[in-house]
């Protein structure tokens, strides 16, 4: 099912005061729902775990949001705070305006407007996917605030063979022209919850598999007020538009650039999505740079923070404890 079907516009329930806060509880984590006001609306996302230091910020990956970063998050902010946030378009956060599409340039000013907002003289990244190549791109923008980096799937961001560009970027804009125009049409395809799930399965290409599609699924269905049995979902459809890549020597210069210690968890089911040979490049930069480099190849998928989530867990806590220069990390849960 493509997702410019699947994605359709613009029935949106906003949020009127951007600062509203509440608080649940959910595996005996503390959840304080939280909006960073930004030009064009909010950017969502949750805080959970301790208060007293300064957290880690996690971001979510391309059409996703943090209900699947969750049961992770949940499990590592016993011992040390942590933000995650969802891009503009997904989850809880307000849509472009539009005219605008989404792309790792655009998450690069929306992590960088975070940053502003908290003040953070530091940052601590970890990603999945699309967050997890910004995590990269951002500690190569500004290596000297970056203190580390958990990657978690992908590292880097997608590289286009500089032959190809010409026909992606044009494929990318006529695309986005089209969407764009959806967008101010019609009432959103409605689905039952089933529907809904078996949606998710097929796009993810099972990576998010029918049993973990409540986690996506929380933060992304809005109930139809004409048909209470049925669904339509939040995701802005311009993030069909594929984001804008880069070409080989950019990325590997990007490489050059990186000095914080960096923790990649791969899936083994889908190790390689940036490429293999592009992604040993940068692995033997960072490995030449004497960057310190954590590789673990983990049975899971795309998701595999999702699906294997107590395999994970204890290799970021390792890691967390060994590189967190600041002491935030406590060994006993909060």
């Amino acid at each position: 099912m493509l997702l410019s079907k699947l994605y359709k516009p613009n029935c949106l329930k906003t949020i009127s005061n951007i600062r509203t806060i509440t608080t649940t509880k959910c595996l005996k984590v503390e959840h304080e729902e939280i909006r960073i006001p930004v030009p064009w609306g909010h950017v969502a996302g949750q805080r959970l775990g301790p208060r007293d230091h300064r957290p880690i910020l996690a971001l979510a990956g391309w059409k996703d949001n943090i209900g699947t970063f969750l049961p992770l998050v949940e499990e590592i902010s016993k011992h040390i705070g942590i933000i995650c946030i969802e891009w503009p378009g997904l989850g809880h956060s307000t849509r472009f305006p539009p005219g605008f599409y989404y792309s790792y340039d655009a998450a690069l000013t929306v992590l960088h407007q975070v940053l502003d907002h908290f003040k953070w003289n530091k940052i601590s990244l970890m990603g999945h996917s699309l967050g997890s190549g910004t995590a990269f791109m951002y500690a190569a923008l500004f290596p000297e605030l970056v203190d580390f980096i958990v990657g978690l799937d992908t590292l880097i961001p997608l590289a286009t063979n500089p032959k190809h560009f010409c026909d992606v970027r044009r494929t990318s804009l006529e695309s986005f022209l089209e969407l764009d125009k959806e967008n101010a049409k019609g009432d959103p395809e409605l689905y039952t919850y089933e529907e809904a799930q078996e949606a998710i399965t097929n796009f993810t290409f099972n990576s998010i598999s029918r049993d973990f599609t409540p986690h996506y699924l929380k933060r992304e269905l809005i109930k139809s007020d004409k048909h209470p049995d049925k669904y339509y979902f939040r995701m802005d459809p311009r993030h069909d538009v594929r984001a804008n890549t880069y070409s080989r020597e950019v990325i590997l210069e990007m490489a050059e650039q990186v000095k914080c210690p960096i923790l990649n968890i791969k899936g083994t089911e889908f190790l390689y999505i940036e490429g293999k040979t592009m992604y040993n490049k940068v692995c033997d930069v960072l490995k030449k740079n004497n960057v310190p480099l954590q590789i673990e190849n983990i049975p899971g998928s795309h998701h595999v923070h999702l699906t294997n989530t107590n395999a994970c867990a204890p290799i970021i806590k390792d890691f967390i404890r060994k590189y967190d220069t600041e002491k935030r990390f406590s060994d006993k849960p909060n």
